[in-house]
């Protein structure tokens, strides 16, 4: 089974809702809402298998590894200095095994998750190349975490 995407939208509100079927898991996104007042990005509840993670995500950016084992994604948290913390989310589907990046960034765009690294912006699409970075996935890199530590 190759991977389909499936986004609804609710009128006047933009991304409501976008679902990733994966041949090793599901992902949705659910109850987007525009923020920082730009017209995006937009967060999201984030759904693993119909069970929810801890924080907000960015909708609609969720790149899978090739063999779909993996897939990134873009959490932020609130940050008690009132600045932007995101964070990368790497899950490992075979190992049922978590990743989150030791670095903090101000804005994230992943574009692609290899069996060894995460290919991302810090900025919030990937049109400019000066703001394209890698990160190997490595616990230099990665906290390793398990389910119970990031399911709510």
């Amino acid at each position: 089974m190759k991977a389909s995407k499936v986004i609804m939208f609710e009128v006047g509100k933009g991304v409501e809702r976008v679902e990733v079927k994966m041949r090793h898991m599901e992902i949705k996104f659910e109850n987007g809402k525009e923020v920082f007042g730009m017209s995006g990005p937009w967060l999201a509840d984030c759904y693993l298998d119909n069970k929810k993670l801890q924080g907000k995500f960015l909708i609609d950016n969720a790149p899978f590894s090739i063999d779909e084992s993996r897939i990134a994604l873009s959490r932020y948290s609130d940050s008690p200095s009132y600045r932007r913390v995101f964070k990368i989310v790497v899950v490992d589907s075979m190992a049922d095994i978590f990743y989150i990046s030791k670095t903090d960034f101000n804005s994230l765009f992943i574009e692609s998750v290899n069996s060894d690294s995460i290919v991302f912006y810090e900025a919030f699409h990937n049109k400019l190349p000066n703001r394209r970075r890698s990160i190997l996935i490595s616990l230099d890199n990665f906290f390793q975490v398990m389910p119970n530590e990031i399911y709510f």
